[in-house]
């Protein structure tokens, strides 16, 4: 109401809410795909192995730094989208780590 005159102060526009913290944060710079590396909130790490024509170039590491775990096929992931939605996956509880260290998906079968 600027620039009238009114019986009532104006009120302050409400406090934007703070954005949410998105789960993953990227390490490297954008645009980097060659060791590019992602880590969620929880600690673990995606990365990609560095190699510039790597079809399975994405693993995963534990937050205690055990590693690299790969997807169900015994390989890594073939992207970093598909790598971190594994891990993503695996702590809301539709994936579990198997003895080898792969993840499963519990229902669906794979990723």
């Amino acid at each position: 109401m600027s620039g009238q005159l009114s019986m009532f102060p104006e009120e302050p526009a409400p406090a934007a809410a703070p954005a949410p913290t998105p789960p993953w944060t990227r390490l490297t710079a954008p645009g980097v795909k060659c060791g590019a590396q992602w880590r969620h909130v929880s600690g673990w790490l995606v990365e990609q192995c560095g190699h510039p024509t790597a079809n399975y170039g994405w693993t995963a590491v534990t937050p205690d730094g055990l590693g690299p775990i790969v997807s169900q096929s015994g390989r890594g992931w073939g992207n970093g989208t598909k790598a971190k939605a594994g891990i993503d996956a695996l702590l809301a509880g539709a994936a579990v780590l198997n003895e080898n260290g792969l993840v499963m998906l519990a229902a669906t079968g794979g990723i």
